[in-house]
């Protein structure tokens, strides 16, 4: 599947070999039967390396509402090394959104 959502080197082979990638890929599968185009299949992986990365996850398991809320607002509102740098509410809609469903 990864493969089939993204074709540059690199981009593809930080989204195959990243973090839980089984469970990201059933994940993407799932929304794939369920009629996800590929731009939100990509954007859902993205999103959920994000997730990954904010929330130092290393294994599945439950996690709260109230964390992955958290964790999208550090995301959003995270300086960055060119200055402050706000992502904005849509993408704090998706990183929860992608958060709780996943």
């Amino acid at each position: 599947m990864f493969d089939q959502l993204f074709e540059e080197p690199r981009t593809l082979k930080r989204h195959r070999d990243g973090p839980l990638a089984n469970e990201r890929l059933q994940f993407l599968t799932y929304h794939a039967a369920r009629g996800s185009v590929r731009s939100t299949l990509r954007r859902i992986d993205n999103f959920m390396l994000a997730i990954i990365e904010e929330m130092g996850l290393q294994t599945t398991g439950k996690v709260s509402i109230a964390d992955i809320m958290a964790a999208a607002d550090q995301r959003v509102f995270r300086d960055s090394r060119n200055g402050p740098r706000k992502y904005g509410p849509t993408s704090r809609w998706w990183f929860i959104h992608v958060g709780q469903r996943w």
